[in-house]
């Protein structure tokens, strides 16, 4: 039976799911409290508590104090649990809470997590940065880094995803914003920077398509917004996962306004897909997408910047579409699901001291990383971030030649991310 390991909160995106796509053989995901870890580490004498998205920990405080009282619990909790034998990692995925509350309380979390945590996982090199800066951290030794895992296999089958990647787009001229609708997304801004005059005198439309989380008082003044302006189409609403993949391919590419973020499970999917995507030009982005596409990434704070880049995409041929769309794919294939899973796997056998298992596990039917469907041969080369690695970059062997894979059938439809 596989060992399940706690996580301290499991959300209905795929992301959770797909850590755990090569190693379901050996380890499950459980949804539980720092008491389930102690539970399962009085009875089987090991345990790993996975902490994500820490935050959410002050989710229903009113008040500094009651976020104070309820962080000392936490940790004393989480102290308790570490003194008996019990392992902790923690994945950050946030430069801070989306609703920026209780700022010292938050940041001595993350420091207090900081010294508990057997290892401190971050999807890219930037978040290493950014959390010795943000706390002080100046133990490395705990730090790895692990890519977020690709979307192939999720909203349609990768044979398809390889096939249709770089193809013309239905609607060349209509750029695309998809995912959660919330505040911190910039949409507002970027209508601010994208006004009606612009729009109208290069041709171009612009889809919002997306659900809000929750009612939010920015929501009503973006509704008017969108009904003045014709060439705006607001859907409120969450698009069906069947739909998800050629949704994004219809449209010249996506537009991603937001940029203080670490992790965008969207510009993961638009890399997934191939799809050209405009995004701000920060740390993260410079780091996710390949270095043929960084001219479609803008200055946040330029208006004139993000007109610019908005204008690369809609202009852009098909040949530079072709180019980038492979690169998009080339470094995707690097972050598979299936090769971060097993990366995952490895960092939970050491932690519970379980010996690395060189024939595969009873039922696992994951191919070989050569034979995961390979694009053809592109200009830019994944880094080492994107590989989970700490080390330094290392040389990746071409692709071989692979008989064509039998055709798979339909996943289930799972929640956007």
């Amino acid at each position: 039976m596989a060992f399940g390991i706690v996580n301290s909160r499991v959300y209905s995106n795929p992301y959770q799911k797909l850590l755990y796509r090569s190693i379901g053989s050996r380890y499950r995901i459980a949804s539980g409290s720092i008491a389930t870890s102690i539970g399962q580490l009085n009875r089987l004498g090991k345990s790993i508590h996975h902490i994500h998205w820490e935050e959410a920990l002050f989710a229903k405080c009113e008040s500094a104090s009651q976020a104070g009282k309820l962080r000392r619990d936490y940790i004393a909790r989480l102290k308790h649990y570490v003194d008996l034998g019990g392992k902790v990692v923690w994945t950050v995925h946030n430069i801070k809470p989306h609703e920026w509350r209780f700022t010292g309380t938050f940041l001595s979390l993350r420091k207090d997590l900081a010294a508990l945590s057997s290892l401190i996982l971050v999807h890219n090199q930037h978040a290493m940065s950014m959390l010795q800066e943000q706390i002080g951290l100046t133990d490395l030794s705990k730090m790895r880094v692990l890519a977020h895992p690709t979307y192939f296999d999720v909203y349609e089958p990768a044979e398809k995803t390889i096939e249709l990647a770089g193809q013309p787009p239905a609607h060349p001229r209509t750029l695309l914003y998809f995912g959660l609708v919330r505040a911190y997304k910039g949409i507002p801004e970027m209508l601010r920077k994208l006004p009606h005059d612009f729009m109208v005198k290069h041709d171009l439309a612009l889809r919002i398509c997306g659900n809000p989380i929750r009612a939010e008082s920015f929501l009503d003044d973006l509704l008017a917004q969108c009904e003045a302006r014709p060439e705006i189409e607001c859907r409120l609403a969450s698009v069906p996962a069947p739909e998800v993949a050629d949704l994004l391919r219809s449209c010249a590419g996506l537009v991603l306004p937001y940029h203080k973020v670490l992790t965008s499970g969207v510009a993961v999917l638009s890399l997934t897909l191939g799809v050209p995507t405009v995004a701000p030009r920060t740390p993260t982005m410079e780091e996710l997408f390949p270095e043929s596409s960084h001219h479609l990434l803008f200055n946040p704070r330029s208006s004139n910047d993000l007109r610019r880049a908005v204008l690369a995409l809609a202009n852009m041929s098909p040949e530079m579409r072709m180019r980038i769309s492979q690169d998009y794919l080339e470094r995707a294939q690097a972050c598979h699901p299936r090769i971060i899973s097993r990366r995952l796997g490895a960092i939970y056998d050491k932690l519970l001291g379980i010996k690395p298992n060189k024939k595969p596990a009873a039922g696992g039917n994951a191919k070989p990383a050569a034979q995961i469907a390979a694009p053809p041969a592109a200009a830019s080369q994944a880094t080492d971030a994107h590989q989970g690695e700490r080390l330094q970059p290392q040389s990746q062997p071409k692709p071989q030649p692979q008989p064509k894979p039998k055709p798979q059938s339909q996943p289930k439809p799972q929640p956007q991310p």
